[in-house]
């Protein structure tokens, strides 16, 4: 039996709800970056000498995590050949997961990969950050900074593990005792990732879910390897879960600023942006049946350190990164939309709080989507205007999704403070003592292009998102 989790069984009020069907599994071939645009659209001429002129961050992803190594790079790069590899033990990156209820009882949800992590010494780490991070400059680091920026880099030097079929076990936190062995039902893919929702049926230590107002957890963990403990999430179909950003609004990241968000990301040790956990801690004592679910675009890889840092600043909640291997064009290009689509089909009674900053376009989009998507299923939408309180943000938002929503249902703030005292519980997604002054479009773009985001019929509902993925490919900057 393993040890209990770090988190102890936590039990939060809400009321009852009817089940929905039973998911079934699903086993998709992915494809490479490359083979996902056929089907892309073309960039739009009038704009694509400025968006080219814009950094990569524009998309809301740090330039080296569009840019990682490969397996065959990093193997070469370590000098490991595969006999040497076969003797390095599998690793199992086990994400943070949720559990719905449906009409076939309790479905889990689980999701990471196995890799194996070659030993190396911090001399090899830091020869290897030279060639696959040459822009982090290393020599002005602390002790401390230069142990962080070690670690973050050892977790890129991961070798993907295909072919694997893992076996799961659940167990109670409070005693680590054994309460159900799950079987994954596929290998992993060539990215050793895996991800479906297992059906699991009734539970024992967890209440059905259409007899509960409470969500659950139990520890997950894997027999085939030391690593890959996690939490799962048993989350009632009504009540509201909160999907937050973590990059410049849960965490100081500046991932607009390209030398800024490095240091932050790969040496800095992590830091709230602002009073944001004072925020969530207020908003968790005071709201009934309350899940947090944390969503982020960083790749796998880094998900152990962001989850550290989660845990150890905001309530505990279930985790959404971005995967590294692709089945669909939406995949490839809006895996926002998709990873946000595939928690509200999951939970199709409950009531959903999106949060994030302004400076990730494919939010501004895909908050907007999910509102009209599914009516009265988005409660809240609440977005920190990053460029109003940082100076260093210089790229351009659309602001005209909310034109349609209703007003009493976004906001825009500043300073956490602004929405710390949100009554979420009743429906409250304003503070009326913050103005919004909201004008409908392109926010922040050079005067010259003023007429370009004016002509609709030039330009179309293209975000800048979208023609910073479509450019970054064209120019080989986004390589699988």
């Amino acid at each position: 039996m393993r040890s209990s989790s770090l988190l102890a069984l936590t039990l939060l009020p809400g009321i009852l709800a009817a089940a929905v069907p039973p998911p079934t599994p699903v086993r998709q071939e992915k494809r490479a970056l490359i083979d996902a645009l056929a089907s892309a659209t073309d960039i739009p001429d009038s704009v694509s000498s400025y968006i080219a002129s814009l950094p990569t961050e524009a998309s809301g992803v740090l330039p080296v995590f569009d840019t990682l190594p490969s397996p065959e790079d990093v193997q070469q790069e370590l000098g490991i050949d595969d006999e040497q590899l076969e003797n390095v033990p599998v690793q199992i990156l086990n994400i943070p997961s949720y559990a719905n209820w449906t009409d076939g009882g309790w479905s889990l949800r689980l999701h990471g990969q196995a890799y194996k992590q070659p030993p190396v010494d911090n001399e090899t780490i830091d020869h290897a950050a030279s060639v696959f991070l040459p822009d982090l400059d290393q020599s002005n680091l602390t002790q401390s900074q230069l142990a962080q920026s070690r670690n973050i880099t050892a977790s890129l030097l991961a070798i993907p593990q295909s072919g694997l079929r893992i076996n799961f076990t659940l167990g109670r936190p409070e005693s680590g005792d054994v309460v159900r062995d799950v079987d994954f039902p596929y290998d992993t893919d060539a990215r050793g990732e895996f991800d479906t929702m297992v059906p699991l049926g009734r539970v024992e230590s967890v209440p059905d879910g259409n007899s509960t107002d409470q969500v659950t957890q139990l520890d997950v963990y894997s027999d085939d390897a030391t690593t890959g403990n996690a939490t799962a999430y048993f989350v009632p179909p009504t009540g509201i879960t909160i999907v937050s950003d973590i990059d410049d609004i849960l965490r100081v990241t500046q991932i607009y600023s390209p030398e800024d968000g490095l240091r932050n990301s790969f040496a800095y040790a992590y830091q709230p942006w602002s009073n944001m956990p004072e925020v969530f801690s207020e908003w968790n004592a005071r709201t009934p049946n309350l899940h947090f679910h944390y969503l982020t675009t960083t790749p796998e890889q880094v998900t152990r350190a962001y989850v550290s840092f989660t845990y150890a600043n905001y309530p505990p909640g279930s985790f959404e990164t971005r995967p590294l291997n692709f089945t669909t064009v939406d995949q490839t290009f809006s895996i926002r939309k998709v990873t946000l689509t595939k928690i509200f089909e999951s939970f199709p009674q409950r009531k959903f709080v999106l949060i994030a900053d302004t400076s990730n376009p494919d939010i501004m989009t895909d908050y907007c989507l999910m509102a009209s998507t599914f009516p009265d299923r988005v409660q809240c939408i609440l977005l920190r205007n990053t460029s109003a309180t940082d100076p260093l943000n210089k790229f351009p938002y659309d602001t005209s999704g909310f034109e349609p929503l209703d007003n009493s249902t976004w906001m825009f703030f500043r300073e956490p403070n602004d929405i710390i005292n949100l009554d979420l519980a009743s429906g409250q997604c304003r503070n009326e003592s913050i103005p919004q002054n909201v004008t409908f479009g392109y926010q922040d773009l050079p005067d010259s292009l003023s007429d370009i985001t004016d002509n609709a019929a030039t330009v179309g509902k293209v975000s800048v998102y979208w023609m910073m993925t479509l450019l970054s490919v064209a120019i080989g900057t986004l390589l699988v």
